[in-house]
């Protein structure tokens, strides 16, 4: 199994559809938003971690994705 890593800042609502239609449901989703506001109002997939943070760059972004991930391989998408 393989984890997928997105970070989003003020992501689009269609952008993420078409996202979650590429990522099938076997796989794990990672999204690490780097915006004060959350993403309540998205209808996720049910393997999704979302993690809530400030203004972090990208690379601490991913760090943090990385600390959560509990598979052994990531896959981190940009």
């Amino acid at each position: 199994m393989i984890s997928v890593i997105l970070v989003v800042y003020k992501p689009k609502e269609k952008l993420l559809k078409k996202f979650f239609k590429m990522i099938n449901n076997k796989n794990n989703l990672i999204i690490v938003n780097v915006n004060y506001n959350t993403l309540n109002n998205f209808n996720l997939l049910k393997k999704t971690k979302i993690i809530n943070t400030g203004n972090d760059d990208y690379g601490a972004a991913i760090n943090l994705a990385l600390k959560k991930c509990k598979t052994k391989y990531a896959l981190i998408s940009k």
